[in-house]
């Protein structure tokens, strides 16, 4: 299976720890699709949250509601 670009796919992160992301959630693969599908088997994504205000945080993006196309699960 080949990953790309631009796909969200739901992934368990675990159980919180601090303040990294954990449970489940949707991720958006942001690598590029020739390091992708390269043999490190690796791919770079960001998370979703629904926590606002953390969108006003330096390095985090606000998407208003509808813009990604996505419902709560």
């Amino acid at each position: 299976m080949v990953i790309q670009r631009g796909e969200v796919y739901w992934v368990d992160l675990g159980e919180p720890q601090g303040s990294r992301p954990a449970k489940r959630r949707p991720v958006l693969i942001v690598s590029d699709d020739l390091y992708n599908s390269s043999k490190l088997a690796t791919v770079v994504a960001v998370t979703f949250t629904s926590t606002l205000h953390l969108g006003d945080m330096p390095g985090n993006v606000h998407i208003a509601e509808g813009e990604a196309g996505m419902t709560r699960a």
